[in-house]
Protein backbone atom coordinates (compact mmCIF):
# COMPACT_ATOMS: atom_id res chain seq x y z
CA UNK A 1 0.00 0.00 0.00
CA UNK A 2 1.27 3.50 -0.85
CA UNK A 3 1.26 5.77 2.20
CA UNK A 4 0.85 9.51 2.15
CA UNK A 5 2.81 12.00 4.24
CA UNK A 6 0.32 12.94 6.97
CA UNK A 7 2.01 16.24 7.75
CA UNK A 8 1.93 17.37 4.13
CA UNK A 9 -1.66 16.18 3.85
CA UNK A 10 -2.82 18.17 6.85
CA UNK A 11 -1.01 21.29 5.68
CA UNK A 12 -2.63 20.98 2.26
CA UNK A 13 -6.09 20.40 3.69
CA UNK A 14 -5.68 23.33 6.10
CA UNK A 15 -4.73 25.63 3.25
CA UNK A 16 -7.81 24.46 1.37
CA UNK A 17 -9.96 25.45 4.31
CA UNK A 18 -8.43 28.92 4.25
CA UNK A 19 -9.41 29.38 0.61
CA UNK A 20 -5.86 28.88 -0.72
CA UNK A 21 -6.46 25.61 -2.52
CA UNK A 22 -3.70 24.70 -4.93
CA UNK A 23 -4.60 23.66 -8.49
CA UNK A 24 -4.33 19.99 -9.34
CA UNK A 25 -1.15 18.29 -10.51
CA UNK A 26 -1.85 18.71 -14.24
CA UNK A 27 -2.57 22.44 -13.93
CA UNK A 28 0.59 22.98 -11.88
CA UNK A 29 2.57 21.06 -14.49
CA UNK A 30 1.18 23.15 -17.36
CA UNK A 31 1.89 26.33 -15.40
CA UNK A 32 5.66 25.79 -15.28
CA UNK A 33 7.39 28.52 -17.33
CA UNK A 34 10.18 26.28 -18.65
CA UNK A 35 7.76 23.57 -19.81
CA UNK A 36 5.60 26.11 -21.63
CA UNK A 37 8.64 27.73 -23.25
CA UNK A 38 9.87 24.34 -24.50
CA UNK A 39 6.40 23.45 -25.81
CA UNK A 40 6.06 26.79 -27.61
CA UNK A 41 9.55 26.52 -29.09
CA UNK A 42 8.86 22.99 -30.37
CA UNK A 43 5.53 24.08 -31.87
CA UNK A 44 6.99 27.10 -33.68
CA UNK A 45 10.08 25.18 -34.84
CA UNK A 46 8.17 22.21 -36.25
CA UNK A 47 5.54 24.48 -37.84
CA UNK A 48 8.32 26.51 -39.46
CA UNK A 49 10.04 23.35 -40.69
CA UNK A 50 6.83 22.00 -42.23
CA UNK A 51 6.21 25.36 -43.91
CA UNK A 52 9.74 25.31 -45.35
CA UNK A 53 9.24 21.78 -46.67
CA UNK A 54 5.96 22.86 -48.27
CA UNK A 55 7.60 25.89 -49.90
CA UNK A 56 10.46 23.82 -51.32
CA UNK A 57 8.27 21.02 -52.66
CA UNK A 58 5.57 22.99 -54.47
CA UNK A 59 4.91 21.38 -57.82
CA UNK A 60 3.01 22.92 -60.71
CA UNK A 61 -0.21 24.59 -59.69
CA UNK A 62 -0.59 22.66 -56.45
CA UNK A 63 -0.19 25.45 -53.90
CA UNK A 64 -2.38 23.94 -51.16
CA UNK A 65 -0.80 24.73 -47.80
CA UNK A 66 -0.93 21.21 -46.29
CA UNK A 67 1.01 22.12 -43.06
CA UNK A 68 -2.18 23.83 -41.92
CA UNK A 69 -3.47 20.47 -40.65
CA UNK A 70 -0.47 19.85 -38.41
CA UNK A 71 -0.33 23.48 -37.27
CA UNK A 72 -4.01 23.54 -36.33
CA UNK A 73 -3.93 20.08 -34.77
CA UNK A 74 -0.98 20.92 -32.55
CA UNK A 75 -2.42 24.41 -32.09
CA UNK A 76 -5.25 22.97 -30.00
CA UNK A 77 -2.72 21.67 -27.51
CA UNK A 78 -0.43 24.74 -27.46
CA UNK A 79 -3.44 27.04 -27.11
CA UNK A 80 -4.77 25.06 -24.15
CA UNK A 81 -1.30 25.14 -22.62
CA UNK A 82 -0.94 28.89 -23.21
CA UNK A 83 -4.30 29.71 -21.60
CA UNK A 84 -3.45 27.60 -18.55
CA UNK A 85 0.00 29.18 -18.26
CA UNK A 86 -1.33 32.74 -18.49
CA UNK A 87 -4.31 32.11 -16.23
CA UNK A 88 -2.68 30.26 -13.35
CA UNK A 89 0.47 32.38 -13.19
CA UNK A 90 -1.53 35.64 -13.05
CA UNK A 91 0.28 36.88 -16.16
CA UNK A 92 -2.93 38.02 -17.84
CA UNK A 93 -5.02 40.12 -15.47
CA UNK A 94 -8.38 39.29 -17.08
CA UNK A 95 -7.76 35.53 -17.12
CA UNK A 96 -6.57 35.66 -13.51
CA UNK A 97 -9.82 37.38 -12.50
CA UNK A 98 -11.86 34.79 -14.39
CA UNK A 99 -9.99 32.01 -12.62
CA UNK A 100 -10.95 33.40 -9.22
CA UNK A 101 -14.67 33.55 -10.06
CA UNK A 102 -15.57 29.87 -10.49
CA UNK A 103 -14.81 26.68 -12.35
CA UNK A 104 -17.80 27.50 -14.59
CA UNK A 105 -16.02 30.67 -15.75
CA UNK A 106 -12.66 28.92 -16.21
CA UNK A 107 -14.30 26.27 -18.38
CA UNK A 108 -15.91 29.00 -20.48
CA UNK A 109 -12.48 30.36 -21.45
CA UNK A 110 -11.40 26.91 -22.64
CA UNK A 111 -14.80 26.40 -24.30
CA UNK A 112 -14.46 29.68 -26.22
CA UNK A 113 -10.98 28.74 -27.42
CA UNK A 114 -11.88 25.25 -28.63
CA UNK A 115 -15.21 26.29 -30.15
CA UNK A 116 -13.56 29.05 -32.20
CA UNK A 117 -10.46 27.16 -33.28
CA UNK A 118 -12.12 23.84 -34.11
CA UNK A 119 -14.86 25.46 -36.17
CA UNK A 120 -12.30 27.52 -38.10
CA UNK A 121 -10.38 24.28 -38.71
CA UNK A 122 -13.50 22.52 -39.99
CA UNK A 123 -14.21 25.45 -42.30
CA UNK A 124 -10.69 25.18 -43.72
CA UNK A 125 -11.21 21.45 -44.29
CA UNK A 126 -14.44 22.20 -46.14
CA UNK A 127 -12.73 24.73 -48.39
CA UNK A 128 -9.71 22.54 -49.10
CA UNK A 129 -11.60 19.33 -49.91
CA UNK A 130 -14.33 20.87 -52.10
CA UNK A 131 -16.68 18.11 -51.04
CA UNK A 132 -19.99 18.22 -49.20
CA UNK A 133 -20.15 21.31 -46.99
CA UNK A 134 -20.65 20.30 -43.38
CA UNK A 135 -18.88 22.91 -41.20
CA UNK A 136 -22.13 24.70 -40.37
CA UNK A 137 -23.57 21.66 -38.54
CA UNK A 138 -21.06 21.65 -35.65
CA UNK A 139 -20.98 25.45 -35.79
CA UNK A 140 -24.74 25.62 -35.17
CA UNK A 141 -25.34 22.57 -32.96
CA UNK A 142 -22.30 23.13 -30.78
CA UNK A 143 -23.21 26.81 -30.87
CA UNK A 144 -26.38 26.09 -28.89
CA UNK A 145 -24.41 24.84 -25.91
CA UNK A 146 -21.77 27.52 -26.35
CA UNK A 147 -24.45 30.20 -26.47
CA UNK A 148 -25.97 29.01 -23.19
CA UNK A 149 -22.51 28.85 -21.63
CA UNK A 150 -21.82 32.39 -22.85
CA UNK A 151 -25.06 33.70 -21.38
CA UNK A 152 -24.24 32.05 -18.07
CA UNK A 153 -20.71 33.48 -18.11
CA UNK A 154 -21.72 37.09 -18.76
CA UNK A 155 -24.54 37.03 -16.19
CA UNK A 156 -22.61 34.98 -13.63
CA UNK A 157 -21.98 37.58 -10.92
CA UNK A 158 -25.53 38.90 -10.89
CA UNK A 159 -27.08 35.42 -10.96
CA UNK A 160 -24.70 34.14 -8.27
CA UNK A 161 -25.52 37.02 -5.91
CA UNK A 162 -29.23 36.47 -6.46
CA UNK A 163 -28.97 32.72 -5.77
CA UNK A 164 -26.77 33.33 -2.72
CA UNK A 165 -29.24 35.84 -1.26
CA UNK A 166 -32.09 33.36 -1.61
CA UNK A 167 -30.09 30.63 0.07
CA UNK A 168 -29.07 33.02 2.84
CA UNK A 169 -32.74 33.75 3.51
CA UNK A 170 -33.59 30.04 3.69
CA UNK A 171 -30.51 29.07 5.68
CA UNK A 172 -29.42 32.05 7.82
CA UNK A 173 -27.25 29.79 10.00
CA UNK A 174 -24.99 28.71 7.10
CA UNK A 175 -21.51 30.17 6.77
CA UNK A 176 -20.88 32.50 3.78
CA UNK A 177 -18.48 30.04 2.12
CA UNK A 178 -21.10 27.28 2.29
CA UNK A 179 -23.75 29.62 0.88
CA UNK A 180 -21.45 30.55 -2.01
CA UNK A 181 -20.54 26.93 -2.72
CA UNK A 182 -24.19 25.86 -2.84
CA UNK A 183 -25.13 28.85 -4.97
CA UNK A 184 -22.41 28.00 -7.50
CA UNK A 185 -23.56 24.37 -7.58
CA UNK A 186 -27.20 25.37 -8.10
CA UNK A 187 -26.39 27.94 -10.78
CA UNK A 188 -24.16 25.53 -12.71
CA UNK A 189 -26.87 22.87 -12.71
CA UNK A 190 -29.44 25.45 -13.86
CA UNK A 191 -27.40 26.35 -16.95
CA UNK A 192 -26.82 22.67 -17.75
CA UNK A 193 -30.59 22.08 -17.55
CA UNK A 194 -31.33 25.11 -19.76
CA UNK A 195 -28.85 23.85 -22.34
CA UNK A 196 -30.50 20.42 -22.25
CA UNK A 197 -33.98 21.92 -22.79
CA UNK A 198 -32.76 24.11 -25.64
CA UNK A 199 -31.03 21.20 -27.36
CA UNK A 200 -34.16 19.06 -27.05
CA UNK A 201 -36.38 21.73 -28.65
CA UNK A 202 -34.04 22.76 -31.48
CA UNK A 203 -32.85 19.26 -32.41
CA UNK A 204 -36.44 17.94 -32.37
CA UNK A 205 -37.60 20.74 -34.68
CA UNK A 206 -34.64 20.11 -36.97
CA UNK A 207 -35.19 16.34 -37.16
CA UNK A 208 -38.92 16.61 -37.87
CA UNK A 209 -38.25 19.26 -40.52
CA UNK A 210 -35.67 17.05 -42.25
CA UNK A 211 -38.06 14.12 -42.05
CA UNK A 212 -40.82 16.11 -43.74
CA UNK A 213 -38.55 16.95 -46.70
CA UNK A 214 -36.27 13.91 -47.03
CA UNK A 215 -37.02 10.81 -44.96
CA UNK A 216 -40.82 10.74 -44.58
CA UNK A 217 -41.03 7.06 -43.61
CA UNK A 218 -38.99 7.47 -40.38
CA UNK A 219 -41.77 9.09 -38.35
CA UNK A 220 -42.21 6.16 -35.91
CA UNK A 221 -38.50 6.08 -35.13
CA UNK A 222 -38.51 9.85 -34.64
CA UNK A 223 -41.47 9.65 -32.28
CA UNK A 224 -39.76 6.94 -30.22
CA UNK A 225 -36.53 8.94 -30.10
CA UNK A 226 -38.37 12.11 -29.09
CA UNK A 227 -40.32 10.37 -26.33
CA UNK A 228 -37.18 8.63 -25.04
CA UNK A 229 -35.19 11.87 -24.95
CA UNK A 230 -38.22 13.64 -23.48
CA UNK A 231 -38.32 11.07 -20.68
CA UNK A 232 -34.66 11.68 -19.91
CA UNK A 233 -35.20 15.45 -19.98
CA UNK A 234 -38.19 15.07 -17.68
CA UNK A 235 -36.10 13.10 -15.18
CA UNK A 236 -33.37 15.76 -15.42
CA UNK A 237 -35.90 18.53 -14.71
CA UNK A 238 -37.47 16.58 -11.86
CA UNK A 239 -34.05 15.97 -10.30
CA UNK A 240 -33.22 19.69 -10.50
CA UNK A 241 -36.49 20.61 -8.81
CA UNK A 242 -36.06 17.92 -6.19
CA UNK A 243 -32.59 18.97 -5.06
CA UNK A 244 -32.88 22.75 -5.36
CA UNK A 245 -36.52 23.64 -4.73
CA UNK A 246 -37.98 20.85 -2.57
CA UNK A 247 -37.48 21.80 1.07
CA UNK A 248 -39.57 18.99 2.57
CA UNK A 249 -37.51 15.87 1.86
CA UNK A 250 -34.13 15.14 3.36
CA UNK A 251 -31.24 14.98 0.90
CA UNK A 252 -30.79 11.20 1.33
CA UNK A 253 -34.48 10.64 0.52
CA UNK A 254 -34.23 12.91 -2.53
CA UNK A 255 -31.42 10.76 -3.87
CA UNK A 256 -33.44 7.57 -3.38
CA UNK A 257 -36.58 9.03 -4.99
CA UNK A 258 -34.62 10.24 -8.02
CA UNK A 259 -32.90 6.85 -8.28
CA UNK A 260 -36.27 5.04 -8.29
CA UNK A 261 -37.68 7.42 -10.92
CA UNK A 262 -34.66 6.87 -13.20
CA UNK A 263 -34.86 3.10 -12.64
CA UNK A 264 -38.56 2.92 -13.49
CA UNK A 265 -38.40 5.17 -16.56
CA UNK A 266 -35.24 3.70 -18.13
CA UNK A 267 -36.24 0.08 -17.53
CA UNK A 268 -39.67 0.75 -19.02
CA UNK A 269 -38.01 1.98 -22.20
CA UNK A 270 -35.57 -0.94 -22.31
CA UNK A 271 -38.46 -3.35 -21.94
CA UNK A 272 -40.34 -1.57 -24.75
CA UNK A 273 -37.36 -1.62 -27.14
CA UNK A 274 -36.62 -5.27 -26.35
CA UNK A 275 -40.16 -6.52 -26.91
CA UNK A 276 -40.75 -4.42 -30.03
CA UNK A 277 -37.42 -4.62 -31.83
CA UNK A 278 -35.94 -7.99 -30.82
CA UNK A 279 -38.66 -10.12 -29.17
CA UNK A 280 -36.79 -13.34 -29.97
CA UNK A 281 -33.90 -12.39 -27.67
CA UNK A 282 -35.15 -11.37 -24.24
CA UNK A 283 -32.55 -9.34 -22.35
CA UNK A 284 -34.44 -6.61 -20.47
CA UNK A 285 -34.52 -8.64 -17.24
CA UNK A 286 -30.75 -8.17 -16.83
CA UNK A 287 -30.88 -4.42 -16.07
CA UNK A 288 -34.24 -4.90 -14.34
CA UNK A 289 -32.78 -7.36 -11.81
CA UNK A 290 -29.21 -6.12 -11.50
CA UNK A 291 -30.15 -2.45 -11.26
CA UNK A 292 -32.89 -3.53 -8.85
CA UNK A 293 -30.17 -4.77 -6.49
CA UNK A 294 -28.78 -1.23 -6.41
CA UNK A 295 -32.25 0.11 -5.57
CA UNK A 296 -32.61 -2.39 -2.70
CA UNK A 297 -29.20 -1.46 -1.25
CA UNK A 298 -29.93 2.26 -1.69
CA UNK A 299 -33.20 1.76 0.21
CA UNK A 300 -31.37 -0.10 2.98
CA UNK A 301 -28.87 2.77 3.32
CA UNK A 302 -31.74 5.26 3.53
CA UNK A 303 -33.49 3.27 6.27
CA UNK A 304 -30.24 2.91 8.23
CA UNK A 305 -28.96 6.38 7.40
CA UNK A 306 -28.58 7.69 10.94
CA UNK A 307 -26.44 4.71 11.92
CA UNK A 308 -24.23 4.61 8.81
CA UNK A 309 -23.77 8.40 8.81
CA UNK A 310 -22.78 8.50 12.47
CA UNK A 311 -20.28 5.68 11.92
CA UNK A 312 -18.79 7.54 8.94
CA UNK A 313 -18.56 10.81 10.91
CA UNK A 314 -16.81 8.99 13.73
CA UNK A 315 -14.33 7.50 11.28
CA UNK A 316 -13.42 10.79 9.56
CA UNK A 317 -13.31 12.64 12.88
CA UNK A 318 -10.83 10.10 14.23
CA UNK A 319 -8.86 10.41 11.01
CA UNK A 320 -8.65 14.23 10.93
CA UNK A 321 -9.33 15.17 14.55
CA UNK A 322 -10.37 18.78 15.20
CA UNK A 323 -8.33 20.17 12.31
CA UNK A 324 -11.39 20.88 10.17
CA UNK A 325 -14.85 22.32 10.65
CA UNK A 326 -18.11 20.40 10.85
CA UNK A 327 -19.12 21.10 7.25
CA UNK A 328 -15.84 19.75 5.89
CA UNK A 329 -16.05 16.59 8.01
CA UNK A 330 -19.66 16.08 6.91
CA UNK A 331 -18.69 16.30 3.23
CA UNK A 332 -15.82 13.86 3.85
CA UNK A 333 -18.21 11.43 5.53
CA UNK A 334 -20.68 11.65 2.62
CA UNK A 335 -17.87 11.01 0.15
CA UNK A 336 -16.71 7.99 2.10
CA UNK A 337 -20.25 6.57 2.28
CA UNK A 338 -20.83 7.11 -1.44
CA UNK A 339 -17.75 5.11 -2.41
CA UNK A 340 -18.20 2.44 0.28
CA UNK A 341 -21.80 1.60 -0.55
CA UNK A 342 -21.19 2.08 -4.25
CA UNK A 343 -18.45 -0.57 -4.08
CA UNK A 344 -20.62 -2.97 -2.04
CA UNK A 345 -23.41 -2.51 -4.58
CA UNK A 346 -21.03 -3.17 -7.46
CA UNK A 347 -19.80 -6.38 -5.81
CA UNK A 348 -23.37 -7.58 -5.20
CA UNK A 349 -24.36 -6.83 -8.81
CA UNK A 350 -21.20 -8.57 -10.06
CA UNK A 351 -21.95 -11.76 -8.10
CA UNK A 352 -25.61 -11.82 -9.13
CA UNK A 353 -24.72 -11.02 -12.75
CA UNK A 354 -22.24 -13.88 -12.97
CA UNK A 355 -24.85 -16.26 -11.53
CA UNK A 356 -27.41 -15.09 -14.12
CA UNK A 357 -24.92 -15.49 -16.97
CA UNK A 358 -24.03 -18.98 -15.72
CA UNK A 359 -27.71 -19.98 -15.62
CA UNK A 360 -28.22 -18.69 -19.17
CA UNK A 361 -25.16 -20.56 -20.46
CA UNK A 362 -26.44 -23.76 -18.83
CA UNK A 363 -29.95 -23.37 -20.28
CA UNK A 364 -28.56 -22.68 -23.76
CA UNK A 365 -26.09 -25.58 -23.33
CA UNK A 366 -23.12 -23.36 -24.08
CA UNK A 367 -19.57 -23.95 -22.89
CA UNK A 368 -19.63 -23.02 -19.21
CA UNK A 369 -15.96 -22.03 -19.40
CA UNK A 370 -17.15 -18.86 -21.15
CA UNK A 371 -18.31 -17.74 -17.71
CA UNK A 372 -14.64 -17.28 -16.77
CA UNK A 373 -14.22 -14.46 -19.29
CA UNK A 374 -17.32 -12.64 -18.03
CA UNK A 375 -16.44 -13.09 -14.36
CA UNK A 376 -12.79 -12.07 -14.60
CA UNK A 377 -13.35 -9.36 -17.20
CA UNK A 378 -15.97 -7.73 -15.01
CA UNK A 379 -13.66 -8.21 -12.00
CA UNK A 380 -11.29 -5.63 -13.55
CA UNK A 381 -13.97 -2.95 -13.20
CA UNK A 382 -14.79 -4.08 -9.65
CA UNK A 383 -11.12 -3.99 -8.63
CA UNK A 384 -10.61 -0.47 -10.04
CA UNK A 385 -13.77 0.57 -8.17
CA UNK A 386 -12.17 -0.92 -5.05
CA UNK A 387 -9.03 1.10 -5.74
CA UNK A 388 -11.12 4.27 -5.84
CA UNK A 389 -12.57 3.36 -2.44
CA UNK A 390 -9.05 2.84 -1.03
CA UNK A 391 -8.04 6.28 -2.32
CA UNK A 392 -11.03 7.87 -0.58
CA UNK A 393 -10.70 5.79 2.60
CA UNK A 394 -6.99 6.59 2.96
CA UNK A 395 -7.55 10.17 1.75
CA UNK A 396 -4.77 9.89 -0.83
CA UNK A 397 -4.31 13.31 -2.40
CA UNK A 398 -1.17 13.16 -4.51
CA UNK A 399 -1.69 12.48 -8.20
CA UNK A 400 1.07 9.87 -8.59
CA UNK A 401 -0.03 8.07 -5.41
CA UNK A 402 -3.70 7.62 -6.20
CA UNK A 403 -3.05 6.78 -9.84
CA UNK A 404 -0.51 4.16 -8.67
CA UNK A 405 -3.16 2.55 -6.47
CA UNK A 406 -5.59 2.33 -9.39
CA UNK A 407 -2.75 1.06 -11.59
CA UNK A 408 -2.00 -1.75 -9.11
CA UNK A 409 -5.67 -2.78 -8.96
CA UNK A 410 -5.96 -2.85 -12.75
CA UNK A 411 -2.68 -4.78 -13.09
CA UNK A 412 -3.61 -7.52 -10.60
CA UNK A 413 -7.12 -8.14 -11.94
CA UNK A 414 -6.03 -7.97 -15.59
CA UNK A 415 -3.17 -10.37 -14.90
CA UNK A 416 -5.61 -12.88 -13.41
CA UNK A 417 -7.75 -12.64 -16.56
CA UNK A 418 -4.76 -13.08 -18.88
CA UNK A 419 -3.54 -16.14 -16.96
CA UNK A 420 -7.03 -17.67 -17.09
CA UNK A 421 -7.30 -17.08 -20.85
CA UNK A 422 -3.85 -18.59 -21.35
CA UNK A 423 -4.80 -21.68 -19.31
CA UNK A 424 -8.10 -22.16 -21.17
CA UNK A 425 -6.27 -21.78 -24.47
CA UNK A 426 -3.00 -23.63 -23.80
CA UNK A 427 0.00 -23.05 -25.96
CA UNK A 428 2.63 -20.35 -25.91
CA UNK A 429 2.72 -18.70 -22.44
CA UNK A 430 2.14 -15.19 -23.78
CA UNK A 431 0.50 -14.05 -20.52
CA UNK A 432 3.85 -14.21 -18.68
CA UNK A 433 5.42 -11.81 -21.18
CA UNK A 434 2.47 -9.44 -21.06
CA UNK A 435 2.37 -9.43 -17.25
CA UNK A 436 6.13 -8.96 -16.89
CA UNK A 437 6.20 -6.16 -19.46
CA UNK A 438 3.31 -4.35 -17.80
CA UNK A 439 4.96 -4.95 -14.42
CA UNK A 440 7.98 -2.90 -15.50
CA UNK A 441 5.78 0.12 -16.16
CA UNK A 442 3.88 -0.45 -12.93
CA UNK A 443 7.13 -0.68 -10.98
CA UNK A 444 8.31 2.66 -12.37
CA UNK A 445 4.95 4.20 -11.47
CA UNK A 446 5.13 2.93 -7.88
CA UNK A 447 8.74 4.12 -7.48
CA UNK A 448 7.80 7.61 -8.71
CA UNK A 449 4.82 7.68 -6.34
CA UNK A 450 6.94 6.55 -3.42
CA UNK A 451 9.98 8.77 -3.82
CA UNK A 452 8.70 12.01 -5.39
Amino acid sequence: MIKTNEKDLKEKEASNQMGKKKPNFMVRLLSIRLLFALHLFAFLSVSGLLTLIWALTIEGQNYFFWPVYAIFGWGFGIGFHAITYLMYNDINKYLAEVRRKSTFSVLYVYHLFFYTLINVFLFIIDISTFGIWFFYWPLLLWGIGFGVHSLGFFTWERSLNKAANKLKTKHPDFEPKIIKKRAIYQLTNLWVLLAHILYFIIVSILLYSLNAYFWREQIQTLLESTLFWGTFLGVHTFGFYLFFYNNIMRKILKGLVLHVVIYASMNSWMMYFNLNQSPNVIWFYYPLILWGIAIVIHTFVYLKWCTVKNDALTLVTNQFGNTFDKYYLDSKANRYLFWKWGLLTHIAIWICGIVMIGINLTIMREDISLLTYSALGWLIGVSIHGGCFIVVFKNVQRFLSWTAILHICAFISSSILMIAINILNPGFPWSAIAIFGWGIGLGLHVILAKFT
